[in-house]
């Protein structure tokens, strides 16, 4: 089957014979943890029903094992411990490692159980519980949740058991040992195929599912990040610093909005042209990333605006240190190349406000307070910051209803 790249698109499969993987070994070793969670509650049912079944066959052994018959229910007492031990292991943390391995040996352990009650009975006893054989070779493809290869092989050991129980025990006329040997074979053969299709198709229903994820995934990344630098946008950034803000009144902490603004990049656009000034941008937003802690958050407002949100400071002095270091990544030299294709450095600065709370003020107003602050600063001159505090001002405050749209989109 072919398929498109694991990261892109929905996993590819390949078949080696009856044996079906994912390319990528990493698709499937998660279609196996995949599997092996919702595999869990089938064979639950699986392991019960097939205890139980086990059990009730049982009432028929007086008739066929008259002389023997405590011998026999010994031995289904055998098969029906080991399967309720597959059962309990279902709910172990080993099932996700050993899934198929547990439910191999309890097929493995049934089966045996039947081939040895064959060769204990008599000619008539073989006639009438191959059946018995048979159903449980349909329930090894089907329902107890062994994959293909894996069932394919237990149903394998046990055809070839049969054929050597029978012949030796009983030596039953050739026509006999052909006729159910071929039933046992036809039966296998169908029940081998249902378990192929069913796992082929619970492998497309992975693929598709893996891939609608990875859509969703991506659709949502776009939704609130950037497309130019790959920032979180503004949706995504007040998301996080509202969250940011109800930790720090919880803990009494500080966290900052710095309002960061480029100097004069308008004229790197008309000089070198927007490819160049994307560029720029790019450049700069993994400055501003490189200069910030794992647990800070830069965001593009959108032209050359971005915010920046610090959270967990220990005091409000070292939102000032964060601005200069800040200040500092704008500054790096970028190389870009203009629309001819020529190299350029070119070296841009910034203005950046600052406003420091306790989470106590809500979200739009900090960033109005860093907007105004940056501002402030920007008429000192270009490549510097200004800091507010939560008692302190950079002159009117505008309305609180006045919307932060519109604030981010002055200059």
């Amino acid at each position: 089957m072919t398929g498109l790249d694991e990261e892109s698109a929905a996993p590819a499969m390949t078949r080696r014979g009856l044996r079906l993987r994912f390319r990528h070994k990493r698709n499937e070793e998660a279609f196996r943890r995949d599997y092996a969670e919702r595999i869990r509650v089938q064979s639950q049912l699986g392991l019960l029903a097939g205890a139980v079944a086990y059990a009730i066959l049982g009432l028929v052994d007086p008739w066929f094992f008259p002389e023997s018959y405590p011998r026999i229910w010994a031995l289904r007492l055998v098969v029906v411990v080991a399967v309720v031990a597959g059962l309990a292991l279902t709910r172990s943390p080993r099932w996700w490692d050993h899934d198929q391995s547990i439910l191999a040996f309890v097929a493995v352990v049934a089966g045996i159980g039947a081939v040895i009650k064959l060769g204990m009975g008599s000619p008539e006893t073989v006639n009438t519980y191959y059946f018995g054989l048979a159903l449980l070779v349909v329930w090894i493809h089907t329902f107890s949740g062994l994959r293909v290869a894996a069932s394919l092989g237990v149903s394998t050991v046990l055809l070839a058991a049969y054929a050597a129980v029978v012949t030796g025990a009983h030596q039953l006329p050739l026509h006999n040992l052909v006729t159910n040997s071929l039933n046992l074979v036809v039966t296998t053969a169908i029940a081998a195929l249902a378990g192929y299709v069913i796992e082929h198709q619970r492998r497309l229903v992975f693929a598709q599912t893996r891939l609608l994820e990875a859509e969703r995934s991506n659709h949502q990344r776009r939704a609130l990040h950037d497309h130019l630098t790959g920032l979180p946008n503004r949706l995504r950034f007040e998301a996080d610093a509202e969250k940011a803000r109800a930790r720090a009144q919880r803990h009494g902490r500080y966290l900052a909005v710095l309002f960061v603004d480029l100097d004069g990049f308008k004229s790197v656009n008309d000089e070198l042209g927007h490819h160049a000034g994307d560029q720029v941008l790019a450049a700069v937003a993994r400055n501003l990333e490189q200069a910030l802690r794992g647990s800070d958050t830069v965001a593009r407002m959108g032209g050359d605006e971005f915010l920046v949100l610090l959270e967990d400071l220990p005091s409000a002095g070292e939102a000032g240190r964060v601005a200069e270091a800040l200040l500092n990544g704008v500054g790096t030299p970028i190389s870009v190349r203009n629309g001819t294709g020529a190299a350029r450095i070119v070296r841009v600065s910034a203005s950046i406000g600052v406003a420091v709370s306790a989470g106590e003020s809500p979200l739009e107003r900090l960033i109005r307070r860093a907007d105004d602050a940056m501002y402030a600063a920007k008429a000192v001159g270009p490549g510097k910051y200004r800091q507010v505090g939560p008692g302190d001002a950079t002159g009117p405050e505008p309305p609180d209803d006045m919307p932060t749209a519109s604030l981010l989109s002055r200059g």
